[in-house]
């Protein structure tokens, strides 16, 4: 089964504990997940959750991609799923239809990533590529944001082939960017008009994003705020 790889900070470890509960409503239980960070979390993550420890300390933000990097060569995935911690869910993921996306991905060895979310859909210049089962792919060739870290299924190869140490999370997307408009246009980047996973991405820029919160349902909400799962 393709596994959600989730980036975490020491400083945002607490959101865990809400993604995690998002998770469970609205992906699976049983998901098999594996988090990268840095200090262990003080409280128990679900069964379906494995913490990797990347280094007892975290690295600084302009070596953000060292980081990565070691994750990626210390788990034996070939493709995953990449969520950040702030990514909570808030509509049913069509998981079914990730699998097959995946499986695509695995005929077609030179793509690079295919978003999950509505990102490709709004890029300059895109235009339709290809159908698959009840998906319509499109791509965006030469537009800004083709490293996004927005969730998507990734081919970890091509990705190290891409990445280059001592760049920050900013310089990943935009210099990664770079890369593969300009020296790897080789690699596909692809995106769908259905976007299978919607989420609130409750942080932006290191401050609490309220209305992107409100987006979730009010029961949930009314629970991640009663546990005291929240900082905002």
């Amino acid at each position: 089964m393709l596994r959600v790889l989730v980036l975490t900070t020491d400083k945002y470890l607490w959101a865990l504990r809400p993604f995690a509960h998002m998770m469970r409503v609205y992906w699976s239980e049983l998901q098999p997940t594996i988090v990268g960070g840095f200090a262990r979390p003080g409280f128990e993550l679900p069964k379906s959750f494995q913490f990797h420890q990347i280094s007892p300390s975290e690295y600084p933000v302009d070596k953000w991609s060292n980081a990565l990097i070691k994750f990626l060569n210390e788990i034996p995935d070939e493709y995953f799923v990449m969520f950040m911690e702030d990514f909570w869910l808030n509509r049913t993921v069509d998981s079914r239809g990730i699998q097959t996306l995946y499986e695509y991905m695995q005929g077609n060895p030179d793509i690079l990533r295919i978003d999950l979310t509505m990102d490709r859909l709004y890029a300059g210049g895109m235009h339709s590529f290809d159908t698959w089962g009840h998906y319509d792919l499109i791509t965006a060739p030469g537009s800004p944001y083709q490293l996004s870290f927005q969730t998507g299924i990734w081919n970890k190869r091509r990705l190290l082939e891409v990445l280059k140490p001592d760049w920050s999370p900013w310089d990943v997307e935009i210099h990664g960017t770079s890369v593969v408009n300009e020296e790897r246009k080789d690699l596909i980047v692809l995106g769908t008009r259905q976007n299978p996973v919607s989420y609130a991405n409750v942080i932006d820029k290191g401050k609490w994003n309220k209305s992107q919160f409100e987006t979730i349902d009010p029961l949930h909400r009314q629970l991640i705020i009663s546990q005291g799962w929240v900082r905002a």
